[in-house]
């Protein structure tokens, strides 16, 4: 296990790659001349396959729309539009901790290379971690070399999402159940991925397959018809075995449960400290348009329970995987202030946001008292 607390030694891991001069060649299940192009492939995201996921909702989240409705809404250009300029210096926290790694999401990134990411740097300063996410049944399923280059020599840190469905829309994909990983029927694609990560000189790379695995919004949930713990954690050794036998050393698996327990407890899902290089999590607060989503919820209400049942699981570094904060029934900027100068999370070593205008207006880098806050207390 690479564990990596400062974002001098992540940087460092990542240049030193990019100076190699890798050239990276991966073994396609299929012809990739046969899939869509990157524009195509960025249409037929339903906003990525990822987002938010309500705290108490028993049916899949909106984030599980149609491929047509959620790919057009992330596309638009407008979303990292607006930045934050000229924001106030306030709510520098003086208790704020070590220096972590800052990542976001953001539209088109980095299928369109890193460009978009000028103006939010300008609003919030350096994004660390670049996330992104690729559906297994998706337009641009393959491991992308020019992708992983486009990251690594701009010295930042690749978090991968990785996604065992189809972007139909629907939970229940049997096709992409554990069951169906474990028994082989995607062994070349997972082989794929490992190859072209064995490829690389460059990295340590963030891989977080089946995220948020304690919900029923995707075919690996346990909430979903079929699926259970035992069958996931069997799906998740499966993989690592895969890429073990690849001779793959520069991939950290991140475990990443949503904050809330929407099928059972995370802790059925875990699949060992063997297995688990960092230990991740998903959590939102949706604000106050619609109670159903919890309302407005404090950091603390939002993370410390979670964060505590984490922390019992291994001694793992701990990354918050997707964030975001909903500006409806209070104060957005105090809220991002408070989530990265609090000490109490004291193996927290990066906080990814979720930069969408996506259910709610997650982005930090539009706002300049919420920019404000994060150049304040990174």
């Amino acid at each position: 296990m690479v564990s990596f607390s400062r974002r001098a030694a992540l940087v460092c891991a990542f240049g030193l790659g990019a100076l190699a001069g890798v050239a990276t060649a991966a073994a396609w299940p299929e012809d990739e001349a046969n899939s869509p192009n990157v524009s195509e492939q960025v249409a037929l995201r339903p906003g990525d396959g990822s987002g938010p996921t309500p705290a108490s909702q028993a049916t899949p989240g909106p984030h599980s729309a149609s491929p047509a409705s959620d790919g057009v809404a992330e596309g638009r250009s407008g979303e990292t539009g607006s930045v934050a300029q000229d924001a106030p210096d306030q709510l520098a926290f003086s208790d704020s901790p070590s220096p972590r790694l800052i990542g976001m999401h953001i539209d088109n990134v980095p299928y369109q290379g890193l460009e978009l990411l000028d103006p939010v740097e300008e609003a919030i300063g350096p994004v660390d971690v670049v996330h992104w996410y690729q559906a297994w049944g998706g337009g641009h399923r393959f491991f992308r070399p020019d992708w992983f280059n486009t990251v690594s020599s701009a010295d930042k840190v690749g978090l991968i999402t990785w996604e065992p469905w189809a972007l139909t829309g629907e939970a229940s994909q049997p096709d992409y159940s554990p069951a169906a990983i474990l028994n082989g029927r995607h062994d070349d694609y997972i082989r794929s991925w490992a190859a072209g990560f064995a490829a690389r000189e460059d990295g340590p790379w963030y891989l977080r397959p089946m995220h948020e695995m304690n919900g029923n919004w995707y075919p690996w949930s346990g909430g979903v018809a079929g699926g259970n713990p035992d069958e996931y954690k069997a799906a998740w050794i499966h993989m690592h075995d895969l890429f073990t036998a690849a001779g793959v050393t520069n991939v950290e698996w991140v475990w990443c449960p949503l904050v809330d327990d929407i099928s059972g407890p995370f802790e059925d899902y875990y699949p060992g400290d063997e297995y688990v290089d960092v230990l991740c999590l998903d959590g939102y607060n949706w604000g106050t348009t619609d109670p159903a989503f919890g309302g407005w919820r404090s950091v603390e209400s939002v993370f410390d329970d979670a964060y505590d049942r984490l922390t019992a699981l291994g001694d793992q570094p701990v990354w918050f995987g997707e964030v975001g904060s909903a500006p409806e029934g209070g104060d957005k900027a105090a809220w991002t202030a408070e989530l990265l100068s609090n000490s109490r999370y004291d193996r927290l070593e990066a906080v990814i946001f979720f930069g969408l205008d996506k259910e709610r207006d997650w982005r930090v880098q539009t706002d300049p008292e919420v920019a404000a806050a994060i150049r304040n207390n990174r």
